[in-house]
């Protein structure tokens, strides 16, 4: 199904399912060592863990097993035949289609908003791990390899660049210890963005970036060349907040997403 940097993603069948209805998995196999991650074990240790403590939420990939040999670790999960998120978007699929963009933001919202009342921050939210049915209309959040437990952190440059918040980046906030959960909120915002404007607003949060540059000196211009509707603007708005503690909370994003009349 994929492949990454550290292991591969299968389809398996589950052999103790019925012939006349069979029920796949995916099993997720990852090195336990790697030359270039001496701590290896211990953050897949991490993400068995984490994952285990959400596996239960709806809009959260189930996970259902672990098990593993001398080289590798395996994960049993749900299989999701529709792909990734990132598929839908470039398909267009939520195109000119409000009511589904609202249907599986606040699906994203909820399962997010769970994990960080059970202390889990995901830390590296972006529509690729982010899986879907084959229509678009239900998604689950998955992979929890970069996700903690701790509500603050030092650990910078963690995610991906395009999703990345700029504390969490470092560079111009002074690497102080940042908020994961506010950290995740950015992260929010850019797959809003990517779902119903179908393109990232900057690829990195830094003042290299020149997209974000010219956020930083004119957001009413940078937000004007963005092909978005008034109020998403303004919820937009209320997510890109450089100081990380102004920023809206998932309750009220919910809230102004749900009340929205157009994207």
């Amino acid at each position: 199904l994929g492949e990454g940097a550290f292991g591969v993603v299968y389809r398996a069948l589950d052999l103790s399912s019925s012939p006349w209805s069979p029920t796949y998995r995916a099993v997720k196999i990852i090195r336990k060592s790697v030359p270039d991650v001496p701590m290896m074990h211990e953050l897949l240790q991490r993400e068995t863990k984490l994952h285990r403590l959400v596996a239960d939420i709806p809009n959260v990939l189930t996970l259902h097993g672990v098990f593993q040999s001398n080289n590798y670790m395996y994960l049993v999960l749900d299989y999701c035949p529709g792909g990734n998120l990132s598929d839908h978007i470039i398909e267009r699929t939520f195109e000119k289609n409000d009511a589904l963009v609202r249907k599986v933001f606040v699906q994203i919202l909820d399962a997010v908003h769970e994990c960080h009342e059970r202390d889990v921050y995901h830390r590296d939210l972006k529509p690729e791990n982010i899986l879907c049915r084959k229509d678009g209309s239900g998604v689950y959040l998955a992979d929890f390899g970069l996700a903690t437990d701790a509500p603050r952190s030092e650990e910078f440059g963690c995610g991906s660049s395009y999703w990345m918040s700029p504390e969490c980046i470092g560079y111009g906030y002074g690497y102080v210890p940042y908020s994961t959960r506010q950290s995740d909120m950015w992260s929010l915002g850019v797959i809003l963005v990517n779902i119903i404007a179908s393109c990232y607003p900057w690829h990195k949060a830094e003042v290299e970036d020149i997209s974000f540059s010219e956020f930083l000196d004119d957001p009413c211009s940078f937000y004007d060349r963005l092909p978005i509707s008034r109020g998403a603007r303004e919820i937009l708005e209320r997510v890109f907040r450089m100081h990380p503690v102004a920023r809206i909370t998932i309750p009220k994003l919910r809230e102004a997403i749900l009340n929205v009349d157009s994207f």
